[in-house]
């Protein structure tokens, strides 16, 4: 049984990352959308992804986001198990997931046609947005791992001090 359940974990493992970034890229993307829409004057931010009047995204523009965002997911799940890159560290598994998440939009960007070719000012506010959003979970991330790093740590302290006095 034990045996069955070690089999099982890289999997959990996998589908627990893959909804975790999921979900981030969608709360990424709809919140830069949002921002987007509400703040930048509509000569300047040309894309197909949002209503001709400026207030919202389209629906078939809120289709291509999720499947852009499942397909950074199941990148992101699989580049950051530990089982396919155990020698690397951690900033630089993050830097290849970074550069699989911008090679992925582009190509969505590309093939749905979300900017002109001819809007350059399009194209790089895309990728200030991207890499900034990028950078902020990728930032929250590492809030919470150093958060986790000192309650483990605080608690094996503790831990130790109790089994030390017992003894």
């Amino acid at each position: 049984m034990e045996n069955k359940q070690n089999r099982m974990s890289p999997i959990i493992e996998l589908v627990h990352r893959f909804t975790g970034v999921f979900t981030q890229t969608i709360l990424v993307f709809s919140v830069i959308g949002i921002l987007i829409a509400k703040y930048a004057p509509p000569t300047v931010y040309l894309s197909t992804l949002f209503t001709s009047d400026g207030k919202g995204l389209t629906h078939s523009g809120i289709l291509q986001l999720a499947g852009c965002s499942i397909v950074i997911a199941a990148f992101s799940a699989v580049l950051v198990l530990e089982y396919f890159q155990t020698k690397l560290h951690y900033f630089f598994r993050s830097f290849i997931v970074f550069l699989a998440t911008l090679a992925t939009t582009s190509i969505f960007a590309i093939a749905c046609k979300w900017y002109p070719f001819s809007n350059i000012q399009s194209w790089l506010l895309f990728f200030g947005f991207i890499t900034a959003g990028f950078a902020v979970m990728h930032s929250f991330v590492m809030i919470k791992l150093k958060l986790e790093g000192i309650k483990y740590n605080r608690l094996l302290k503790n831990y130790k001090a109790r089994h030390n006095t017992s003894q």
